[in-house]
């Protein structure tokens, strides 16, 4: 059964939060971007499932990725001078300025990223979690506004202005830019804008010639209306990862040599940017609360899910269970409503800040060990500087885990058993990295990872969990550390005893709810 998605569209709950890479869960309140489940055993998804190769047999054409032509920069400066302020009311300024910059592809980067996507959610499995661009990511990194009317599939009232630009002897783009600059006339910002949608935004199915769909946007943006590009440049990104993913899982069928050749039209230099800016740079990125609510993203040939919710982390938020939304025989009108719709702000507005740091819930980590986390064979072959005898052409944060070491307790490697011996306590380094900003891959932690040994007290026996059972022992002391407290509880452990993975995050929870109704009685007391 599908998930709601009624009211508000971030939801608040105290929850047990642990840190995606480890540590020590700690009941608080926390923020989710709905919809969430409470129970791993939800809707099954067809996850990624090829493996990393050298040398995919495919001739994959970026198409939609174009370096401008000579002298476009000069007629974005003459134009920008008359419509600066023009260009800002109707949300294009940003992305016509961008657009004179070159940016160069890096295909392996592209095939990394579609070697774990997944076409059900449009979104990369990462092996430390899901990770996508979104409309924030177009807001901010391509200047496509959000808001605004959609994008015009068909404009009778615009023929008569449509045609004159459609009976044109030419439509190459360099042509097309010699007869119309220096014009000076209304036809000159209509074919500017034009040859931008059709070589930057919408580019068509013949490469270097503009495409009769430019027209009525170009007109609707000329008279002044402000279009939501966004959406509509978004779902083409997504349709073209989808297929990339598809053409390399066919391409392993192939045995006899050849390639398999194609091209893609969407401008994929976006999730090449988005990548850069989300993955090494890690630079901070606002929260608008538009990307966040799930909908259906409409372009002409069409119609894809946005799944911020799956990736809320990346806003700054708080990551639980992902729900699933069903959005069969959604009409492209519904699609569109249900995006425009006006957000509900009656009761509270939640903005995160820039230094907060987001965790996943225990049964978020938990599915995502067990069901979701790629088998260790995937990565047998990397090394320790992320080259692959398999991937040595892909970026290694791609196939590298947040954290190489797995928690004793099904939760993480940063919560066990911390054994006492004499007056020495062997801790976790608690140091958080304020430099990482939310949502973004945490750095490692220096000391993650190590093994507690046995040890022995007073005769008595002191062992560590692993592999989610305790070892035999007299009784030991489980230690909490959070915001710079420590606190202890003795536990007696008796021979042949077993704590499995759930019942250890139930106990935890248990004892973390527990402390906090301690807390707020203490303080009514006062």
């Amino acid at each position: 059964m599908a998930a709601s998605v009624q009211g508000h569209i971030v939801e608040q709950r105290h929850e047990l939060m642990v840190c995606l890479t480890g540590g020590i869960p700690i009941w608080r309140k926390a923020h989710f971007i709905k919809p969430s489940i409470s129970s791993i055993d939800g809707p099954t998804i067809k996850l990624p499932s090829l493996s990393p190769m050298p040398i995919w047999p495919l001739e994959v054409v970026f198409s939609g990725w174009m370096d401008p032509i000579k002298k476009w920069k000069t007629w974005v400066d003459k134009l920008e001078s008359k419509y600066h302020s023009f260009w800002k009311k109707v949300g294009i300024y940003e992305a016509i300025k961008a657009s004179p910059c070159i940016i160069h592809d890096d295909s392996d980067l592209i095939f990394g990223l579609a070697e774990r996507w997944c076409s059900e959610t449009n979104t990369p499995f990462l092996p430390w979690g899901e990770a996508t661009i979104t409309l924030e990511d177009l807001l901010i990194l391509g200047g496509f506004s959000v808001l605004g009317s959609p994008v015009p599939l068909e404009s009778p009232e615009l023929v008569d202005i449509e045609n004159p630009f459609i009976s044109f002897t030419t439509n190459n783009h360099c042509q097309w830019l010699t007869m119309f600059m220096d014009e000076g006339t209304e036809s000159e910002h209509i074919a500017f804008l034009s040859l931008w949608l059709s070589r930057f935004v919408f580019p068509g199915n013949v490469l270097d010639h503009i495409g009769n769909h430019v027209f009525r946007i170009a007109i609707y943006l000329a008279r002044g209306t402000r279009l939501a590009l966004a959406p509509a440049v978004l779902a083409s990104i997504y349709r073209d990862m989808g297929l990339l993913k598809a053409s390399m899982a066919d391409s392993t069928q192939i045995k006899d040599g050849s390639f398999l050749s194609f091209a893609l039209w969407s401008p994929l230099c976006y999730i090449q940017v988005w990548a850069w800016e989300r993955l090494p740079i890690l630079r901070p990125k606002p929260n608008f609360m538009k990307c966040l609510r799930p909908s259906k993203l409409v372009w002409i040939d069409c119609q894809e899910p946005n799944n911020a919710y799956r990736v809320a982390m990346q806003f700054g938020l708080d990551q639980d269970l992902p729900g699933w939304i069903s959005w069969d025989n959604i009409s492209r009108d519904i699609a569109w409503y249900n995006f425009t719709r006006p957000l509900s702000y009656d009761n509270w507005l939640y903005l995160p800040s820039r230094l907060s740091e987001s965790d996943v819930t225990a049964r978020y980590l938990e599915w995502w060990r067990k069901i979701v986390l790629c088998p260790v064979d995937d990565f047998k072959n990397v090394c320790d500087d992320g080259s692959s005898s398999q991937a040595k052409h892909y970026p290694a944060a791609l196939f590298q885990s947040a954290s190489t070491t797995t928690g004793g307790v099904g939760l993480s490697s940063k919560m066990k058993l911390i054994v006492k011996q004499e007056e020495v306590t062997e801790q976790k380094n608690s140091s958080t990295d304020r430099d990482v900003p939310p949502g973004f891959l945490p750095k490692s932690r220096e000391g993650e990872g190590k093994s507690l040994k046995p040890s022995r007290k007073h005769g008595e026996d002191f062992l560590h969990i692993a592999g989610g059972r305790l070892a035999i022992g007299k009784s030991v002391m489980v230690e909490e550390q959070a915001h710079g407290i420590t606190s202890g509880e003795n536990i007696s452990i008796q021979k042949g005893d077993i704590v499995t993975k759930s019942e250890s995050t139930r106990i935890l929870e248990l004892e973390a709810r527990k402390r906090m109704l301690e807390s707020e009685l203490a303080t009514l007391k006062k």
